[in-house]
């Protein structure tokens, strides 16, 4: 994830007109980050992927069921 100041400067350089592809060059990362950046008008959550448990039915997955 990037410092909140330099999600700022993309968002600045954006407004100035520079496409996606010049900002990442100019900040070092991916023009896919920038745009996602860009999108989110800012500084976005992380969010962590579910990651299901290999085997199981999702039903057996759950919480409440673990201790039968």
């Amino acid at each position: 994830m990037k410092t909140p100041d330099v999600v700022a400067e993309k968002l600045r350089q954006r407004a100035c007109g520079w496409g996606l592809k010049r900002i990442a060059r100019q900040l070092c990362c991916s023009h896919h980050t920038v745009k996602d950046y860009v999108a989110a008008g800012g500084v976005k959550a992380f969010k962590s992927p579910e990651r299901p448990v290999a085997g199981l039915p999702k039903a057996a997955r759950s919480p409440a069921n673990s201790f039968e």
